[in-house]
This record gives structure tokens, sequence and C-alpha cells, in this order.
């Protein structure tokens, strides 16, 4: 990119600080606001640039889970990887979280970018970005002063899908994202994630989604949850072996987002990631909210890279 961006990322650190002057821990959000105000090419042309690509994660929930269990397995297998912080999921909070790390040049050290992304913003910036993988969660009845109902938030998500390039990872068990995957008519890669009947069925409320597929996923089609327990849980793999992962917390949702970045990992790292083992050194994961914990990465390969989620040691 050159020194084309340089004033604007001069200016925006002088505002960042600014900002923290005014208000000690607040203010975080302003820089990016006035970034994309005086280079409104900056976010974009900056996700675009990392070697290895960019991964969005975006849907109505557990985007902050799953964007931190993904990181730690893509950083299990000596990947550098750029993220975001769960707060800035939204255009000014992202070119806010750009500005901490780039440099004047605008280049930030990373092999790739894995970003929380809020569907609507994400949506409004999709055009401009050219996605290696598009992780969608789930479509829920929520933000209904700001979605007004289910297809928006499902257009919103298609309109993301529909920027990636190699794979968009979606959830079996949602129907609005099935639909999405039909309209994609084979032009990318579509793995699954899922949850079986028998877990379905211990949790008599459903798992909250607008709208249910009408039949659970085969176990060979992904990465399928098989059972739940506490803060355990049994995934297998393509119809393998079952692996037990254990979760940052107590819940079926919690199962389903090791799942997501599961097969998301899958199709960041493709065939090579069933050729070795992940690097055993600890990776940070952590729920949404909660404490922090640390991750082993063990055998089998990369398969269940936080198997053994311990609290962090102070």
């Amino acid at each position: 990119m050159g020194i084309r961006y340089a004033p604007a990322i001069l200016i925006g650190r002088c505002v960042r600080v600014l900002a923290r002057l005014r208000k000690p821990g607040g203010g975080s959000a302003v820089p990016g606001l006035v970034v994309n105000k005086i280079a409104p090419g900056f976010l974009t042309e900056t996700l675009n640039s990392f070697p290895e690509g960019l991964v969005i994660v975006t849907g109505s929930s557990g985007k902050s889970t799953t964007t931190k269990m993904l990181v730690a397995a893509l950083r299990g297998h000596g990947k550098r990887v750029f993220t975001n912080p769960s707060t800035a999921n939204i255009s000014q909070g992202l070119t806010s979280a750009l500005l901490e790390e780039a440099s004047l040049t605008g280049k930030i050290a990373g092999d790739i970018a894995v970003l929380e992304m809020d569907e609507g913003h994400g949506a409004l910036i999709a055009d401009a970005l050219k996605p290696k993988v598009v992780l969608l969660t789930n479509v829920m009845v929520d933000q209904i002063d700001r979605f007004h109902d289910s297809e928006m938030v499902a257009a919103m998500l298609e309109k993301i899908a529909l920027r990636a390039t190699q794979a968009v990872v979606v959830n079996a068990d949602d129907a609005f994202l099935e639909q999405i995957v039909t309209r994609l008519r084979g032009t990318v890669d579509t793995p699954r994630f899922g949850v079986s009947a028998d877990v379905l069925e211990a949790n008599p409320r459903g798992l909250g989604l607008a709208a249910m597929t009408a039949r659970r996923m085969p176990s060979e089609a992904g990465v399928l949850v098989r059972a739940v327990s506490g803060r355990s849980t049994e995934v297998t793999i393509d119809g393998g072996a079952p692996t037990p992962v254990r979760l940052p917390a107590r819940g079926t949702h919690y199962a389903v987002d090791a799942a997501a970045a599961l097969a998301a990992a899958r199709a960041v790292l493709g065939a090579a990631s069933t050729r070795r083992s992940p690097s055993r050194r600890s990776a940070p994961s952590r729920p949404s909210s909660g404490a922090v914990r640390r991750s082993r990465c063990g055998e089998p390969p990369w398969s269940s890279y936080w198997c053994r989620t311990r609290p962090a040691s102070s």
C-alpha cells in the first residue's frame, strides 16, 4: 500500500491518544470513525492484504467464542493471526483495531486475518472484501430494533458469503443458512457443522435458531457434535472416531461454537492439517465473557486443539 495511508494512520493514532486522555479506557472506536472518513479505502484494502487471506466469522450469535477458538487453532499451527477484540466487530471498531497494529505503510505483521464481524456492518463493506473463508454461525431472532426479521439477517449474511473465494462454512441445523448454500450453486466449498439428534433431544427448547432444518446432518457430512456433558463435548469429523473436546464453559452452544471453529480450521488449513499435529504450545481461548483459559494442542492432528482447557495461571 506504500505511504498512501500514512497521513490517515498518523491522524488516527493522534486521535486515539487524545481520546484516551479525555476518557481513559474509552473512545476506542473514535480513531476508526475518523480514519474511515478521511481514508475510506484503508479498512478493506488492509483486510485484503494478508498473505494467506481473510477469514470472516459472522452470524447472529456465537461469533466471539467461535473466533477465539479458531484463532487458537490457527496459532497452534504456527500461523501469525491478526484478530479483533469482540467489542470491535463493526466498521469503526475494525479500523481502530487495525490502527493498533499497522505500520505507517499500512502493513500488519501476520499471515492471516480472522475477524469477528457484525452482520449489518459486514454487509455494508462486503463488496470491497475478498475473504478466503466465511463462517456463518446462525440466524436468530435478536436485535429486533436493528433487524426487523430473520429474512433481513439472512440476506445480509448471504451478501457476505457471496464474497468468499474458497469456502463458506455453515451451520447445517439452520434452515436459513442451508438456503444460502443452495443459492451459492457450488461456486465454493461449503463445509458444515451441526448437532446430532441426541444432542437436540437433550435441549427441549431447541438451539434458539430462527428456523431449524427438518433433519440432522449425517456424521459423514462434516463436524458433528455427538454428546455434551458439562464442559465436555464429543465430536466426530466426517464420520470418524469420536474426539473428546474440553469447552471453555458449560452449554451446548459452546459445543456448537467449537464444532464451527473446527470446521473453519479445516477449511483454512486444508489437507495439510491432517498430515501433522498442531504445535503443543499453549494458546489463549476464552468464551465471550468469563475467565481467560489456556488450551494445549495434542493428538489426533489438529482436531482437539483445546482438548485440555484449564484456568490460566496467574
